[in-house]
C-alpha cells in the first residue's frame, strides 16, 4: 500500500529503507513515547523558526537604554501569541512594551535558576 504512494522525489532504496523503519516496532515504541513525552510539554514557544538570539537582540534594541533582556522577557516575548495588528506593527518597525522591574532580582530566574548552556526547554 504505502510503495504505491511513493513519492516519485524519493529513491526507491531509501523509501525501501523508510518502510523498513516505520515498520520496526522498536521504533513504533519510541515514537508513541515520544508522542507522549510531547503531549506533556507546557509553554511551548509561539516564534516559529526565529532564532531566539535575534528575539533576544530585537529586544535589546527596543529598550531605549539598549540593554540585555531579563529571561523573563525573552519568556514572555516568545510565548505571545500576537494579534494581526501587533504582527503589523513589528513589521513596521514598532516595539512592544518590555514593562521592566525596579526589582534586581529576576523573578523568573530566581525560579527556574540561571541561564546556562546547553538544551533548555522553557527559554
Amino acid at each position: 500500500m504505502r510503495w504505491k504512494n511513493r513519492p516519485t522525489y524519493v529513491p526507491a532504496e531509501h523509501f525501501k529503507w523508510l518502510l523498513k523503519q516505520w515498520n520496526d516496532l522498536g521504533d513504533q515504541d519510541r515514537a508513541k513515547i515520544n508522542a507522549a513525552n510531547r503531549a506533556k510539554q507546557r509553554d511551548m514557544h509561539t516564534c516559529g523558526p526565529k532564532i531566539f538570539a535575534r528575539i533576544r537582540e530585537n529586544l535589546k534594541n527596543a529598550n531605549e537604554e539598549k540593554k540585555e533582556p531579563s529571561l523573563a522577557e525573552v519568556f514572555r516575548a516568545i510565548r505571545k501569541r500576537a494579534s494581526m495588528e501587533e504582527i503589523a506593527s513589528q513589521e513596521a518597525g514598532e516595539h512592544v512594551e518590555g514593562g521592566e522591574s525596579s526589582n534586581p532580582v529576576d523573578p523568573f530566574e530566581a525560579v527556574m535558576g540561571k541561564d546556562s548552556k546547553g538544551r533548555l526547554r522553557l527559554y
